[in-house]
Parts: C-alpha cells; structure tokens; sequence
C-alpha cells in the first residue's frame, strides 16, 4: 500500500494550534506560545506527501548535499520562556498518543538496546497507555546554537532566520547572564561535536547547572538516518535489516515534541502523519 506524509508543526500537542509544514522549504512555521516563541523548518529526504495550499510539494533539499546521512531534519530555533529552565528540564523525542505494544515488532527490544548503545541518554518508554521516547534536549540533538536575545530579535521572534545549509555550527559559548561559563564551550577539531556534546550532557549534575535562559535564542538542528522514507524503514544500527514502519505508522502520528521534563509544558511539537496514498 503506498502512502504519503503530511507534516504539522505548533506550539502544542492540539493539533488546532499547528500549520502545514512546506517540507524542504526555507520557510519556517512561526510558534508562539506562553512557553515559546520562534519557528520551526522540517526537511525531508525523497519526501512524498502534502504541501500547504497553493503550495507544490518539494521533493528534496539541498541540506542532504552536506547531510548525506541523514533522511530528515528538525530545525527549530526561539526563546524557552520559563524561568530558570535548565538543560535538565529541556526533553526532545517522540512522545505517542496511545499505545503501540499491540504494533511492537518482535524484536523491538533488540532495537531498543541498540539504539540505547548509539545514544544512552535516550529513555525508551513504550509500554505504557501514552508510550515516549525521551532524552535531554543538549544530549540528544545535532546541533546546537545559542545566541543573546536582543532588542531587535525580541520584536522579529517569528523570524528568526534558520541557520545557513551549509553552516551548522555546533556552538555553546558563553551568551548571557544566568549561564554558567563552564556548561557552554567549543570543541577543538579533534573531537566529534555531537558525540562530546552528548557525553557531557549526559551528566545530570552538568543539565542541572547549565541555565538556558529566556534571554537567549537556543537553536537546535535534529537529524538522523534510521528512517527511511522512501520504502518507510527503520535501519537500527548494527542490526543486519530494516524495520517496516507502514503498519506501526498508519493512523498512529509520530510526534516530535520538545517538552519539560515533568511533562507539564509542550514548548514546540512536529507531527508526521501516515496517510494511504488513493493516488
């Protein structure tokens, strides 16, 4: 059965707070919330599926020029606007609206370790009534920018312009007040920028005294290979196949959400949408 995606993005989990996604274009959704305000840009590699009205759809981007592993990227950038929000606090992945165990495949847990072995900061949740898979923001995404809010970005929040495609800094440098010196820094070219990023991060007394702060534009690019568009799998590494996802997918949207920890706040979200294709 083939299928196409359509892609939403808002400040919450209402789905009457989001806007069509134009996948793969440099136009971005603004968000704008009492916890949030800025935009998000999705792009996807070989995307089939729905454009915003009087809009085509875009089959490609530039960006997999330079990302030539990755299959699809989130890219949001703004303002957290809650009060001594740290790095602690800040969770990022996929959070279900009911529950999948009865579409799990067999060897889920098999993937679930392997993944985990990629990134052990990721907590996999998926046999509860609303299952997630959660990790902290800074411990989990591919980049990161962060930038001092200033008057004039303070009045253009909804657009903020999204890094260039062939630019993504991995940059934590000092930017504020609030922000302990030592939890933002540059890495030298010897070492990987995500992997050292996520090791440090994966010390909880680090999250904890690193301050985001609403004084701040926190950019994040999220990226990774392990979805397959164009046959819609799930290449888990070091396993020797792939995973189906048509039937886990169809009728269940996966959301993206970045979120507090104690699950209170919804500050942007990003659905995708499996829908049968009729032609």
């Amino acid at each position: 059965m083939p299928y196409k995606l359509i892609i939403t993005a808002g400040p919450s989990l209402d789905e009457e707070t989001h806007q069509i996604v134009h996948v793969n274009s440099e136009t971005s959704v603004p968000l704008s919330s009492d916890n949030f305000s800025g935009q998000v840009t999705v792009r996807v590699a070989h995307f089939r599926g729905l454009a915003p009205h009087g809009t085509e759809p875009i089959p490609n981007s530039p960006y997999f020029e330079k990302e030539c592993n990755a299959t699809f990227s989130i890219d949001a950038s703004g303002v957290y606007k809650t009060q001594s929000l740290t790095a602690d606090d800040l969770l990022f992945g996929i959070v279900f609206r009911t529950s999948i165990t009865d579409r799990l495949p067999s060897t889920y847990k098999l993937g679930v370790r392997a993944l985990q072995w990629f990134n052990p900061n990721i907590d996999f949740q998926l046999e509860g009534e609303k299952p997630t898979v959660l990790a902290p923001l800074l411990a989990l995404v591919s980049r990161v920018n962060v930038t001092a809010l200033s008057p004039e970005s303070e009045s253009e929040l909804s657009t903020i312009p999204t890094r260039p495609e062939n630019s993504h800094p991995d940059s934590l440098s000092p930017s504020g007040p609030g922000i302990p010196e030592k939890s933002w820094f540059s890495f030298g070219p010897s070492l990987d920028p995500r992997r050292a990023r996520h090791k440090f991060y994966s010390n909880e007394d680090v999250r904890r005294e690193t301050i985001i702060g609403s004084n701040n534009i926190l950019s994040i690019d999220m990226n990774n290979g392990f979805l397959d568009f164009r046959d819609l799998s799930l290449r888990i590494p070091g396993m020797p196949f792939n995973v189906g996802l048509g039937p886990y997918m169809n009728g269940r949207p996966v959301q993206y959400c970045c979120m507090s920890r104690d699950k209170t706040k919804v500050y942007w979200c990003v659905v995708f949408t499996l829908m049968e294709d009729e032609g």
